[in-house]
């Protein structure tokens, strides 16, 4: 379930969280439980700065693809295209044949790409965003939490190689639950697993009748960010305004502004523009592209990988004068269709997945690939900065947008989706 929620104001910090991540991978036949990590003793791969560039561009093309086939149904969405990557990824691991090829191409991975690399760069990277932080009218923390999980039967062989590719890549083992026997209550240590991890952001990752006695393996990965906006939008500016809805009519949301003199980024294209809010120590921000009433199919429909990363290199630095909505919004996202959709649809077929990498006691496949529990809130509110030089730029966001969450200094979108109505 992806859920955007207002931040509750007495925390005082804007808070993200992005999917949990679900793949239960499923066979005939099961085993036992424990709740206990296995790991691999092969040490943590180091960071490996000349892969990353190749992995963002990968995963925010595997993020306008999850993009625009979402965008076919109707209303609000969000979802993390970073824990989709790792997930994949981890999954990857332990696959060969045409279902190594079709996650390869699902994640434009190119021949000699190294993208298990490139994401253990990130996520350790990442990380390093966490912690105290401040400038020059005010200090805040900034929390990071990346739960990523393998969870598989008690007694089945999982190979070393793949645990050594789990430890190796990804700093993870794999953690053992009794599908055969309690599936239910596997679920349950699967679930309070996350929500310990996470913040206690996660509650309900995994759904009831999704784990079954024929599952065998199963992965979880999701993101929990919270952190104060570098620039606080001004309280005293709180007032309802008119939102333009897709198609016809309006409706009347609550509105929150901020004049900024530094700080935010701006750019204008053809049929759009688009502003950056940075996060207290400036590290993580929100991109918000803001198309021109009337062309909002045009510009998501043309949305891709590299057009995303130009607008995002085209915003610079400006005085400017923001309005923009406050919003909450849930929705389910499946992902399994999706996915067959852009061309991995071996991974979910009992007859063609080819996953030995993992265990040779059984042939497994993908059952399920449920991305939920993503949230995102409005934007805070509280005694701005004084505004030293007038706004050269005025952006209202009146009507709908695309958003993005991204690591700065590497591009990667931690977050991807739309807001098309305020008030679903």
């Amino acid at each position: 379930m992806a859920r955007i929620a207002p931040v509750h104001l007495r925390r005082r910090r804007q808070a993200l969280v992005a999917a949990g991540v679900v793949m239960a991978l499923a066979a005939a036949c099961a085993g036992g439980a424990t709740g206990t990590e296995v790991r691999s003793h092969v040490r943590r791969a180091p960071i490996d700065r000349s892969t990353t560039a190749a992995t963002v561009a990968s995963n925010t093309e595997l993020a306008t693809d999850v993009y625009r086939s979402l965008a076919r149904r109707a209303g609000n969405f969000v979802f993390s295209p970073y824990a989709i990557s790792l997930a994949l990824a981890e999954v990857a691991a332990g696959a060969t044949g045409i279902t190594a090829l079709e996650l390869a191409g699902t994640q434009h991975q190119a021949r000699d790409q190294n993208l298990a690399s490139g994401l253990n760069t990130l996520a350790q990277q990442i990380a390093t965003r966490a912690g105290d932080r401040e400038n020059d009218v005010r200090e805040g923390q900034v929390s990071i939490d990346l739960p990523v999980a393998v969870w598989g039967q008690l007694d089945t062989l999982v190979k070393q190689p793949f645990l050594d590719q789990l430890a190796r890549w990804y700093g993870t083992g794999l953690r053992l639950v009794d599908f055969r026997s309690d599936p239910g209550a596997a679920r349950t240590a699967v679930n309070n697993w996350m929500h310990d991890q996470s913040s206690s952001q996660f509650d309900a990752v995994v759904p009831p009748g999704q784990v079954t006695q024929a599952t065998r393996l199963l992965m979880t990965a999701g993101a929990f960010i919270a952190a104060p906006w570098d620039q606080r939008f001004d309280a005293t500016r709180t007032r309802p305004s008119t939102f333009q809805l897709l198609g016809h009519g309006t409706t009347v949301v609550t509105t929150m502004a901020v004049t900024s003199p530094e700080g935010l980024s701006y750019a204008r294209g053809d049929g759009w523009q688009a502003v950056m809010l940075p996060y207290l120590g400036r590290q993580l921000a929100m991109v918000l592209i803001v198309p021109d009433t009337g062309r909002f199919d045009t510009v998501q429909s043309s949305l891709d990988g590299s057009s995303f990363q130009s607008i995002v290199d085209a915003l610079r630095p400006m005085p400017i004068e923001l309005e923009m909505p406050r919003f909450q919004f849930s929705t389910p996202l499946t992902l399994d269709t999706l996915l067959k959709a852009n061309g991995l649809g071996s991974l979910f077929d009992p007859a063609r997945a080819r996953l030995p990498g993992i265990t040779g006691d059984e042939a497994l496949w993908v059952s399920h690939f449920d991305e939920e529990g993503t949230q995102a809130s409005a934007p805070t509110a509280g005694r701005p900065a004084v505004a030293a030089t007038a706004p050269s730029v005025s952006l209202t966001i009146d009507r709908p947008f695309i958003l993005s969450v991204v690591d700065r200094a590497s591009g990667e979108p931690l977050l991807f989706g739309r807001v098309v109505d305020p008030n679903p």
